[in-house]
């Protein structure tokens, strides 16, 4: 049985600081093939069903985030295939992905939110194209106090970094999406449009240079701005 979370343990008001991360849960899909894919060994095909019934297993999200040894050889390996469309095709079939704003019921996401979604994780991950910027991007990243830790995507291509927000609403996760997209936009960065989605995965990856927060803080609208993406 799942352990019961709590979320933010030391949360200070009003200064909103995150001193410690404490039992933070996220849903894992061990892998995005569909059920009745041929190439599933038969092993999968009964994970597949016995996870359809009781839901998508729940993991400590720093544990998520840490990886293994295991996890080091395949992003390794999928970081070695040139061909782009080659690299996500087997970020795809060979890593687990995680739900970060969410943790759900199923994974049955043409459902409506309320029947697929079990908790609201009060975070946001954001995928910023690297390219030759990648030094640029950690260096903006880090200077936001609200950015809780960052890493480089399993196929290399992408600068990944999550926040913790102040919302207990999901229905208010695109509104924040927004206005982080918004606050970036103004240092010249752009953030995959991917990442408004509740059901946003993130694909287990390794990287040695990885920066976690200790003194984070929760991300807050903006006074003044509006569901549009605009302050007024």
């Amino acid at each position: 049985m799942e352990q019961v979370t709590h979320y933010f343990e030391n949360f200070c008001p009003p200064e909103k600081t995150i001193m410690k991360i404490k039992e933070m849960y996220v849903s894992v899909l061990p892998h995005l093939l569909p059920n009745t894919d041929v190439r599933l060994t038969d092993d999968e095909k009964r994970r597949d069903f016995d996870n359809s019934l009781i839901g998508p297993p729940s993991v400590l999200l720093m544990d998520f985030l840490r990886g293994d040894s295991e996890t080091k050889r395949l992003c390794s390996n999928v970081r070695s295939i040139r061909n782009s469309v080659s690299r996500k095709d087997a970020v795809v079939k060979l890593l687990p992905h995680a739900i970060i704003p969410v943790k759900v019921w199923n994974r049955d996401f043409s459902l409506h939110p309320e029947r697929y979604v079990k908790s609201y994780n009060r975070l946001i991950a954001l995928e910023f194209p690297s390219g030759d910027d990648r030094t640029r991007i950690i260096a903006i990243l880090k200077s936001k106090p609200w950015v809780l830790y960052i890493t480089l995507s399993a196929d290399g291509d992408f600068v990944i970094a999550i926040v913790p927000l102040d919302n207990d609403d999901w229905r208010r996760h695109g509104e924040f999406f927004d206005a982080l997209r918004s606050e970036f936009g103004r240092c010249g960065l752009s953030v995959s449009e991917s990442c408004a989605d509740l059901t946003a995965m993130m694909a287990q990856t390794y990287d040695a240079d990885a920066w976690f927060n200790d003194n984070c803080i929760l991300y807050s609208l903006p006074r003044g701005f509006d569901s549009s993406g605009k302050e007024e």
